[in-house]
């Protein structure tokens, strides 16, 4: 995929949440740009290949004091992009497919890259599920989301869901918008910078996405 064909939606992105440099206790709304492809063959999907696409902000945040030099510059896009994939570990790398409501584990992901791209950074890394799913397979149900929402992970339009070149199934894609309840919403925007996190608010307000996948593509 052409990275520079990923729409990118501006974001204020605290990249604490990567680094854990500190805790967040606030509760402001900032938004990552997602695309998601599918991974898989004619029998099966193996796992989801995620582009998280930031904001000029994060990446000037990200990359201040570090070395970009020509001789440094992939080393040092490398380590951070080690980092960032390890801290995501400890929050189920925000990611939570499901079919039939019950979780998929994912492997450790063993590569992710940084790629720096039109002064923007995009996070690439594989989640390879840790047992294949067996096609045909309905039910599917996947959300990108960080607990408390103090990050906006979204799929801005359809396209931004894709089957990669390598999978050979047809599959049924659809994204479903959030819809909170007025209570909801209140009590979200009630929440003070000093406020306690609220770890539900996340599946809430997030997007999901449904899939139904068969076993062949149509010709």
């Amino acid at each position: 995929m052409n990275i520079s064909q990923f729409r990118f939606y501006p974001i204020i992105f605290v990249c604490l949440l990567f680094f854990s440099i500190a805790t967040v206790t606030a509760h402001p709304h900032s938004w990552v740009s997602v695309l998601t492809e599918i991974e898989g063959d004619n029998k099966q999907i193996t796992g989801l290949t995620m582009f998280w696409t930031f904001d000029l902000m994060t990446t000037s945040y990200t990359l201040d004091g570090e070395d970009l030099s020509e001789s440094h510059r992939q080393k040092t896009l490398q380590n951070l992009a080690d980092e960032m994939v390890g801290n995501l570990k400890e929050n189920d790398y925000f990611t939570y497919f499901k079919k039939q409501q019950s979780r998929l584990p994912f492997k450790v992901p063993q590569q992710a890259r940084l790629i720096l791209e039109d002064h923007q950074l995009t996070l690439h890394f594989f989640l390879e599920l840790e047992k294949p799913l067996l096609l045909p397979v309905t039910d599917l149900h996947l959300q990108v989301y960080e607990d408390s929402y103090y990050v906006d992970f979204l799929w801005l339009q359809a396209s931004d869901l894709q089957l990669s070149e390598n999978f050979m199934a047809a599959c049924d894609m659809k994204i479903i918008e959030p819809n909170p309840t007025t209570t909801q919403m209140i009590y979200a925007a009630s929440l003070l910078i000093d406020a306690q996190p609220d770890s539900q608010l996340g599946p809430i307000f997030s997007q999901s996405v449904t899939i139904n996948c068969q076993e062949t593509r149509d010709e």
